[in-house]
């Protein structure tokens, strides 16, 4: 990211940038990706750099970074790479549950490939409407939207994340799904008193499930510095 902007005349001092990380590795989370993103949104704060430039380098950085240029709620389409910001969505969180075990994307991917899972481009397509007329301000996405279509095939090559699955719903949630090509899972709590769901949740597999947390939205100045 910092190589891209001083090629694109991003003429600031010289930074070094500390990363604590708090996002569980090889969670299907865009973790990489926002790092890069972050550091994308505080360039400006530090030398004029165009937004074109930007944005056109978070493409190219990765599918997932132009997403999260702008923290809040994003439609992305595409390979992820066509964002569109849209109004928050009802108060939610989440509870994350991380998996002592690795998947390769590479081989969820084939595997999901060899199940014959996933969706058609038409089929995505026909989605579409029902998914734009559902993130209205305020609303809950219903469950049939709710959807990771790489889950079948993260279970096939690791079926203890079935169990982790059904130990989050057992927990409360309103909806779980595997988190990218996992193996960490999620559960998803709407409500004004989702975050206590989701903590109280996270309290109660923690036992079980080492490094399960609570996270919650961040709202749209998440991550920008103050500089005095």
């Amino acid at each position: 990211a910092l190589a891209g902007l001083r090629a694109r005349g991003w003429n600031a001092p010289r930074v070094q940038v500390t990363i604590r990380k708090h996002i569980p590795i090889a969670a299907g989370m865009g973790g990489g990706s926002a790092d890069a993103a972050a550091v994308l949104r505080m360039a400006s704060r530090l030398a004029r750099i165009d937004d074109g430039a930007v944005e056109e380098l978070a493409a190219e950085l990765g599918s997932d970074v132009p997403g999260q240029l702008t923290p809040g709620l994003v439609l992305g389409t595409g390979a992820g790479d066509e964002v569109e910001v849209r109004a928050p969505a009802a108060p939610h969180a989440f509870v994350i549950v991380p998996l002592p075990h690795r998947l390769s994307t590479a081989a969820v991917y084939a595997e999901a490939d060899r199940l014959g899972v996933g969706d058609k481009e038409l089929e995505f397509a026909a989605r579409l409407p029902d998914l734009w007329s559902s993130l209205t301000p305020g609303a809950r996405l219903p469950g049939r939207l709710v959807v990771n279509e790489l889950e079948p095939a993260a279970i096939s090559l690791c079926p203890d994340i079935s169990a982790a699955l059904d130990a989050v719903r057992a927990a409360g949630a309103d909806h779980t799904f595997v988190s990218g090509s996992g193996p960490t899972v999620a559960g998803l709590y709407w409500g004004p008193h989702g975050r206590t769901g989701a903590e109280a949740a996270a309290t109660a597999l923690a036992p079980r499930y080492a490094g399960a947390c609570c996270a919650v939205p961040v709202p749209p100045d998440f991550g920008f510095p103050l500089f005095v």
